[in-house]
């Protein structure tokens, strides 16, 4: 066994394995921690009056399952809780950790930074569950007038497995990372013990360099720090591992669900031009046979019969003040194949997110015989609706796979760094 022959020595050890032992965090960074620190409150707060305000408006219900035994959450209420929760851990983890700056990470600073990334997927994962459960699995779907998974034969999993899989997203973050941050934590705090041991036995040598047991505690000490710093490496390299599975998943089902919505909404919005342009072309043609009556055409007068379709006589009742609108206002209105791009930006309105219930909107019902008979200012009115359908899917699934792209190549750099530091 090696021992310590002289005060230098003994000195230069004791400065190295402090440095590596004491967290050295620069000034912007505890300014950043601060930062959160305060905004930490602010969105809990946020958060429950959102769930609050949900449950008084939807009822407090939290999941539900329909007649064909899908289990559904209330993404209203279930992700403003998965967020409190979440900000709650970090809240106190900030608090912690800014604590421990000023001496060593103790083992609960470590594991509650740890969990916070089972809280954070169990949010997106109400998000891709909703959309999986909203999303059809064919476009012409639609046509009966019902929901995909309304239709028990169209779908590909069954109701056990389907509930199953759900519920085991939230399961599996939990149960794969809880052992290891157990584990991690203990490690730490045997790394904070063998310090202790290690920074007395090594005031002793600084006073008295000869004493070959406190050399022996040093030297057993040292060792001992090794050993927990790299098994510490090897469970942080493993929970690496299982959230790049886990984000790889989420960011998959995420594309999946949100490729079948679109494919819907993309297809009703080219069935919709096209009944404008039948219609158009149906108004022409009616002109060049009754020239006579080409003034009255051109304002959409009631068609008779067409304007009793049972399917839209709500939707018309709301916008029955068309018919009065002067004709540069219809033509101002029309529709156009090449919209502005500033037109295709996320909507703040509420209610123009998808689920089950918006493919039993009038926008989703009608043969196209019957789009193509009624007013053309409806027929914009619905491609404006359905338009902020689809740019908000668009902009919600591309915002949410920036986020789990952004989470996918952290933990590739904690791998490369963990590697790093193995090696």
């Amino acid at each position: 066994m090696s021992t310590l022959n002289n005060f230098e020595q003994a000195e230069q050890i004791y400065q190295s394995v402090s440095t590596q032992i004491h967290p050295n965090v620069n000034y912007q960074i505890r300014i950043i921690l601060w930062f959160t620190l305060v905004l930490c409150p602010l969105s809990g707060l946020l958060y429950l009056l959102s769930a609050i305000k949900r449950m008084k408006t939807n009822g407090p219900w939290l999941f539900k399952i329909d007649n064909n035994g899908l289990a559904h959450p209330n993404i209203h209420v279930v992700m403003p809780l998965w967020a409190l929760l979440y900000t709650l851990v970090n809240f106190w983890g900030v608090c912690r950790l800014l604590r421990d700056l000023d001496s060593f990470i103790k083992p609960l600073t470590v594991a509650l930074n740890i969990l916070n990334y089972p809280l954070i997927f169990s949010l997106g994962w109400t998000k891709v569950w909703a959309m999986i459960y909203a999303s059809p699995p064919s476009r012409f779907c639609l046509q009966a007038g019902r929901s995909a998974f309304l239709n028990i034969n169209s779908r590909v999993l069954s109701p056990t497995l389907f509930n199953t899989i759900a519920i085991g997203c939230y399961i599996v973050p939990f149960v794969s990372t809880i052992p290891l941050n157990v584990f991690i934590a203990r490690h730490v705090a045997a790394i904070n013990t063998a310090w202790l041991s290690y920074d007395a036995a090594s005031s002793a040598v600084l006073v008295s360099p000869s004493s070959e047991s406190n050399q022996q505690i040093i030297v057993h000490n040292l060792l001992a720090l090794e050993q927990h710093t790299q098994a510490i490496v090897k469970l942080n390299r493993a929970i690496s591992g299982i959230y790049l599975f886990l984000d790889g998943f989420l960011l998959f089902t995420l594309l999946a669900a949100s490729y079948l919505i679109l494919r819907v909404l993309w297809f009703q919005v080219g069935l919709l031009r096209e009944s404008a342009q039948r219609r158009r072309m149906i108004v022409l043609e009616s002109q060049s046979i009754e020239p006579s009556n080409s003034q009255l055409s051109s304002s959409y007068p009631d068609t008779g019969p067409t304007r009793s379709l049972s399917n839209w006589t709500s939707f018309k009742d709301e916008h029955s003040h068309s018919h009065s609108q002067p004709d540069h206002f219809l033509d101002s209105k029309r529709l156009t194949f090449d919209d502005s791009w500033w037109s295709w930006l996320p909507s703040l309105k509420r209610g123009t997110e998808v689920d089950v219930d918006t493919w039993h909107s009038q926008i989703f019902h009608g043969a196209r015989q019957e789009w193509e008979a009624i007013d053309e200012y409806i027929l914009v009115q619905q491609y404006h609706s359905l338009r902020r359908y689809t740019s908000n899917t668009l902009w919600a699934a591309v915002l949410a796979g920036i986020i789990v792209i952004s989470y996918l190549v952290l933990n590739w750099i904690i791998q490369k760094f963990v590697h790093f530091i193995k090696s």
